[in-house]
């Protein structure tokens, strides 16, 4: 089977766990002798050194990932969708693909998607691990938000009156979405909650690679605290991701044990604001003796850093679809802490498999982080349940099966 997969974001030129998956199916489709085109966006794509294969990295995306620019909206954004409908047309034209896989449009026009029904006789399938058919796009978010700045909402005003609805007009006709599958029943719940009809999706969760992850040895079963006691959060920094929360939460613990019992690695990175944000508070509360800054880490490098750290901390304020790292946490035999938002709640059994805390509650889970620092056989036993969970449910193999099943389905009709 020809699939052309479409996705905002590509590796090496990733945000995060969903593109990568992208990547790694795509891989696994080849192997089993599909051929494969991928079609993604722009976004670093001079980084890019190496000669890629039947991957087009020539979208644009709505705007800035940081800071929203109205010149581009004024001055670029027409050609940018009419450069964008003109490739996927190409591609479409000169693959002549059985099936085109939408994978991620955030940030991309959700009309490609329309284009792409209308090109393909809706053989066009949809795997979602987000939200964006009913996420408001950048730039009705960006034109209709007050500004604190009395000038520039003077200057703003009259063209929100025009914009949001220039917008809706042009984006006005939606995505079918005949043959959808959902990382979790979480985002099937609430995509249909946000008005989009979906009588036939299927959930398919993701998975992991099981042999990446070696079994966790059982050295905490005597009882014997090891100290330090390694927590680690990875991941975007961003008050939905909520790494606010743990930090104030180590602030808290920073009261009660002593530099060299414990420390948090924090891995990842985030707007430029926020991340200033950490700077500050970590130098005003003194928290230096308790936190790493580790930055951005690829994959390859992320997973020996896991192996080498007790305690996964996923304090996520968002309603997660289902987090390929908590997943990883889970397999590497970290004791995992964390909310239970959105899909999460469906794999998480607090006391079994990982302990909970409430959104936003760094009360909650510094009182979490004391149960383990303080019970290393709780600790142990956590980690060896977690990864006996994923060894045995959320293999990488079983998503590849389902995933290849759901797109041939797509263009037979299954």
């Amino acid at each position: 089977m020809r699939i052309l997969i479409l996705s905002n974001f590509y590796p090496p030129a990733d945000r995060g766990g969903w593109e990568q998956w992208a990547h790694e199916v795509a891989v696994a489709f080849s192997d089993r002798g599909h051929e494969i085109e991928v079609i993604t966006s722009r976004y670093k794509r001079d980084e890019i050194l190496q000669h890629e294969a039947n991957i087009y990295r020539e979208l644009y995306l709505d705007n800035d990932l940081n800071y929203y620019r109205p010149r581009s909206f004024f001055f670029e954004l027409y050609k940018h969708d009419k450069s964008n409908a003109e490739v996927l047309a190409r591609r479409i034209n000169h693959f002549k693909p059985d099936l085109v896989f939408i994978w991620g449009m955030w940030q991309l026009n959700y009309q490609l998607a329309v284009l792409a029904e209308q090109l393909m006789l809706d053989k066009v399938a949809y795997y979602f691990c987000g939200y964006w058919p009913i996420d408001q796009d950048p730039h009705t978010a960006f034109w209709t938000a007050r500004e604190a700045n009395y000038l520039s909402e003077m200057l703003k005003k009259p063209a929100r009156a025009i914009i949001p609805n220039l917008i809706r007009h042009q984006r006005s006709t939606a995505p079918e979405f005949r043959h959808v599958a959902c990382v979790s029943q979480a985002v099937l719940d609430n995509l249909c909650d946000g008005g989009l009809v979906l009588p036939g999706a299927r959930i398919i969760y993701g998975g992991i690679e099981i042999d990446n992850f070696p079994p966790r040895l059982k050295d905490n079963e005597s009882g014997v605290k090891t100290l330090p006691v390694k927590m680690i959060y990875a991941g975007n920094f961003s008050a939905a991701k909520g790494v606010d929360t743990a930090i104030e939460a180590i602030t808290i613990l920073a009261q009660h044990y002593r530099p060299g019992e414990f420390y948090l690695s924090l891995v990842g990175k985030g707007h430029p604001d926020f991340e200033s944000w950490i700077d500050e508070y970590v130098e005003k509360n003194s928290l230096g003796p308790y936190l790493k800054r580790l930055g951005w880490l690829k994959r390859e490098d992320l997973l020996p850093m896991l192996a080498d750290h007790d305690i996964l901390l996923f304090p996520s304020r968002w309603q997660e679809p289902l987090a390929r790292m908590m997943m990883e946490g889970l397999a590497s035999g970290l004791a995992l802490i964390s909310t239970t938002t959105g899909g999460s709640k469906e794999i998480l059994i607090d006391g079994e498999n990982c302990l909970t805390f409430e959104a936003g509650d760094s009360r909650g889970l510094a009182i979490q982080v004391t149960r383990l620092l303080d019970d290393p056989e709780l600790l142990t036993s956590l980690g060896l349940a977690g990864q006996e969970m994923a060894r045995t449910k959320l293999t990488f193999q079983r998503m590849v099966n389902e995933l290849e099943l759901f797109c041939i389905d797509s263009v037979t009709g299954g």
